[in-house]
């Protein structure tokens, strides 16, 4: 399939840019209070990987962490005028919740309007979801991770390209529903850049998001995150906790991985690093995890969660099972 479509004209020089905005809570949630001083670590990853590639910068928008950019009439972010004095030329939404997709799907609308390439991800966006993304201003959905996949969609952007040679999307072909093969998960993490909290614009951050996992082995029937967890090693996972430290002088952090302690032994190796980060440095971390109720049995973990600043931890009681 061969893809055009009318972009902002580019300044002499200009990099391209991609943007991905993470659409607001409709009410009320178990996030809306942290979601003010943080943000969501998927497309800050996207976005950090993105500023490696030749010609292209990437930023983010969360519209939960919103204050100092141009807002319309009802106190939400102006994508229009985000648009005329910043343009981008590739606007990603982010899927992580289903309550946002009606709001994401707005934000597709507005950038579709303007003649701006839309991509849609997340976790709310499994192959059952895509036709509807794809019939309601999203131009390409990316189905599963998104680093490499985004590397090949821009690539195929650049060229004018055929989409159905990039993996791990979905998108319309005369009015019918295409998707390519999948992608092999990802195995190997640290060839990807730690995350660059630089890229996320008009926000305040001061809970900063830290990943180690992902997938869950539990599989339980409600929750989208399934499959076999892969691990990065506690080095990579240590090394995002000091890049925050000493860039951006952050010592509240949230562990966003499903079920902290799957790997044990690497669990208790990262605790004994962060201890001694923080002794070196003369440092105190403020640490939240999530997970299940029965490591509170686990004596020796739990010891050395304490010395590494673990000191909130969200347990999860959504199934009785």
């Amino acid at each position: 399939m061969m893809i055009t479509h009318a972009q902002p004209d580019r300044a002499a020089g200009r990099r391209a840019r991609l943007r991905i905005v993470c659409p607001a809570y409709p009410t009320f949630n178990i996030y809306s209070r942290q979601a003010k001083v943080m943000t969501a670590l998927g497309p800050v990853c996207i976005a950090t990987a993105v500023q490696d590639i030749p010609g292209w910068d990437a930023e983010v928008i969360d519209e939960n962490n919103y204050r100092r950019g141009p807002k319309d009439e009802a106190g939400k972010p102006d994508h229009g005028a985000m648009q005329r004095v910043r343009p981008a030329d590739v606007v990603g939404l982010y899927g992580g919740l289903t309550s946002t997709i009606p709001r994401l799907f707005e934000i597709a609308r507005i950038y579709k309007a303007l003649g701006v390439r839309t991509v849609a991800g997340g976790h709310h966006f499994v192959e059952d979801n895509a036709e509807q993304a794809l019939r309601s201003g999203v131009d390409v959905v990316v189905l599963g991770e998104g680093e490499k996949t985004i590397a090949d969609l821009l690539a195929c952007f650049d060229t004018n390209g055929d989409l159905s040679e990039v993996r791990g999307i979905a998108f319309l072909q005369n009015g019918e529903v295409v998707r390519t093969p999948a992608r092999e998960p990802i195995m190997a993490f640290d060839e990807f850049p730690i995350p660059d909290f630089s890229v996320v614009r008009h926000a305040r951050l001061k809970f900063y998001p830290v990943t180690g996992v992902r997938g869950c082995g539990m599989n339980c029937e409600f929750c989208t995150v399934k499959g076999k967890p892969r691990f990065a090693s506690p080095q990579r996972v240590m090394e995002q906790f000091a890049s925050i430290y000493e860039k951006w002088g952050g010592t509240i952090f949230f562990i966003v991985d499903d079920l902290f302690g799957q790997n044990r032994s690497d669990a208790l190796r990262l605790c004994a690093m962060l201890r001694d980060y923080q002794r070196q440095a003369g440092v105190r971390f403020y640490i939240t995890v999530q997970i299940r109720l029965d490591k509170a049995r686990d004596d020796e973990l739990l010891e050395a969660m304490h010395e590494a600043g673990i000191n909130i931890l969200a347990i999860g009681f959504e199934s009785p099972i």
